[in-house]
């Protein structure tokens, strides 16, 4: 059995990276070419996975 405090984590967790996914597509640029530019959070999560 999970302790209510490590799921509570897991999920408080699992909510956060939906959120900063839902920001990075409202805030997301395009560069001079109209391609897509990447928000500081979606390079911040490309660097902590590296």
């Amino acid at each position: 059995m999970v302790p209510k405090e490590l799921e509570a984590w897991v999920l408080q967790i699992m909510e956060d990276e939906l959120a900063a996914r839902k920001a990075d597509r409202e805030t997301s640029e395009h560069d001079a070419r109209g391609h897509p530019t990447p928000s500081p959070n979606a390079l911040l999560r490309i660097l902590r996975a590296a």
